[in-house]
């Protein structure tokens, strides 16, 4: 038997013991005040197999299965300069990123218009992505759409 420490239907922690106290429940590990959120207390005779606090819920006197968004998409490594280019283009920044590289040093203007590939761990790419405002997320949206093209 486990029992379920809950915070409305969010499932705040599992235990084999757990404790009622005047301010909230107890386990060996951990305090669960009611100031925290912390609204009560389930047992349960057994957990499914995958069972995890984070993808499951408790709703309506039973565990639920969330619905978790898939994995993203792995990052592509490296994509050719013609995919980055079109990339680019149709995210409407082509304009901007040949901009910041012509005031760029020029080794990295040469870079840009004669690599075949770019590499999503260069230091150059992660030089010119920061000076026009581009987090690491929006370069790898990037590269993952480039990688489609």
């Amino acid at each position: 038997m486990a029992t379920l420490i809950l915070a409305g239907e969010t499932i705040v922690a599992v235990s084999d013991v757990v404790t009622a106290t005047r301010d909230g429940w107890t386990t060996p590990d951990a305090i669960y005040p009611r100031t925290a959120g912390v609204t009560g207390i389930v047992s349960v005779d057994s957990l499914p197999e995958d069972f995890a606090p984070e993808r499951f819920m408790w709703r309506s006197g039973q565990l639920v299965r969330r619905e978790m968004p898939p994995p993203p998409e792995p990052v592509p490594q490296r994509i050719t300069a013609l995919q980055a280019r079109r990339a680019l283009l149709a995210a409407d920044m082509l304009d901007s990123v040949e901009a910041a590289i012509a005031r760029q040093p020029r080794e990295v203007q040469i870079a840009w218009e004669y690599a075949t590939e770019l590499h999503r761990d260069d230091p150059m790419l992660a030089a010119v992505a920061q000076t026009i405002g581009l987090d690491a997320v929006t370069l790898d949206d990037l590269f993952r759409a480039a990688g489609k093209l």
